[in-house]
């Protein structure tokens, strides 16, 4: 009787001791199997997209036409929300460096600098175009002029769908040239 009641805790012991290490087995498998997926992250390099346009000056008091030329640095890092099919959710961050010179087109008055940066999450779902616009302020104006734009974000890559000037109480002017 002692050797079945010792054999049994033995058998009960080695099972208990291989269920285990069976779970360890699949965890990893699964840890594995999610570390290679997107939900990490998948990052494009950060690109350029020039950014040269004619806008009318909301005012109108140097003068009507405004060029701006500049560029846009940009880093989009595409996450998986929820990996689970069939319902996948996919979002993008947008990283955005931009910076660019504001002038007349008569070159005799001044230049003015307009430059920011942000970091945007953005939810992406099958082949829809997600549009965000961002507003800029024009350094060296005392009437808080700003510099706006409306970006694009596509699978692949970063595009400007409108720029244009405005101030604070909302007199919008003018979209690129």
């Amino acid at each position: 009787m002692k050797h079945a009641a010792s054999s049994l805790a033995i058998l009960v012991a080695a099972f208990i001791i291989g269920c285990q290490e069976n779970n360890a087995i699949v965890n990893t498998e699964l840890n594995e199997e999610y570390s290679n997926q997107k939900n990490v992250g998948k990052s494009i390099h950060w690109d350029r997209l020039p950014i040269h346009a004619t806008l009318v000056e909301p005012r109108g008091d140097v003068d009507p036409l405004l060029r701006i030329d500049g560029v846009v640095e940009y880093r989009i890092t595409i996450v998986q929300r929820d990996p689970i099919p069939p319902s996948t959710q996919e979002a993008a961050i947008l990283d955005l460096r931009f910076d660019a010179c504001l002038r007349p087109l008569d070159l005799e008055n001044p230049v003015w600098g307009v430059s920011g940066s942000s970091q945007n999450e953005v939810p992406l779902s099958g082949d829809t175009i997600v549009l965000l616009t961002k507003r800029y302020r024009v350094n060296g104006r005392q009437d808080g002029l700003t510099f706006r734009t409306t970006y694009r974000i596509t699978g692949f890559g970063l595009e400007v769908e409108r720029m244009w000037l405005e101030l604070p109480r909302g007199d919008q002017v003018g979209t690129a040239n």
